[in-house]
């Protein structure tokens, strides 16, 4: 799960981030969960990888 949501995503920002700034343009859209914001009962891992990708997503967004 750790993978998935956060090494993952932190890939694919890169990865395609490198081939929007060769072309000088482009978009990513990348969706959350409320999870973040709201943690639930036995699901300490999901919540916390969705909690620490919200820093994440304005990070990637200023470079």
């Amino acid at each position: 799960m750790i993978d998935t949501n956060i090494v993952g995503t932190t890939y694919l920002v890169q990865q395609i981030g490198q081939q929007m700034r060769s072309r000088g343009a482009g978009r990513i859209l990348l969706t959350g969960s409320i999870a973040g914001f709201m943690p639930g009962t036995f699901q300490a891992v999901y919540n916390g990888t969705k909690a620490s990708s919200i820093p994440s997503l304005s990070r990637f967004a200023k470079n």
